[in-house]
């Protein structure tokens, strides 16, 4: 399971740029944060707080230190978000959605 998170253990090279599996699941599932926060699902929260793990693993390996306290610091950020969000989240939009 640790090998997965290492950044040496390439998935794949696209146009010469080696992706490694931890980068290429943290894209995936942000993109999927990202469809699901479209279609106003609540499971963008936990997907989206993965994929921060994710990236915030991939920046400290490459020694980013920066960026990898930048995704720490959205810890700071989700647990008011979901409260103050969470309970107008479901409510009905008087908007109409193109996806309904």
């Amino acid at each position: 399971m640790l090998e997965f998170l290492s950044v040496n253990k390439i998935a794949f090279t696209l146009m010469g740029y080696p992706m490694s599996y931890i980068e290429f699941c943290g894209t995936l599932l942000y993109l999927w944060s990202v469809w699901l926060m479209v279609r106003r699902r609540m499971l963008t929260w936990p997907v989206g707080i993965i994929s921060v793990l994710l990236y915030a693993a991939l920046f400290y390996q490459i020694h980013l230190s920066g960026s990898s306290l930048f995704q720490v610091g959205n810890w700071f950020t989700i647990p008011p978000t979901l409260v103050l969000e969470g309970r107008q989240w479901n409510k009905p939009s008087c908007l109409p959605q193109p996806w309904d």
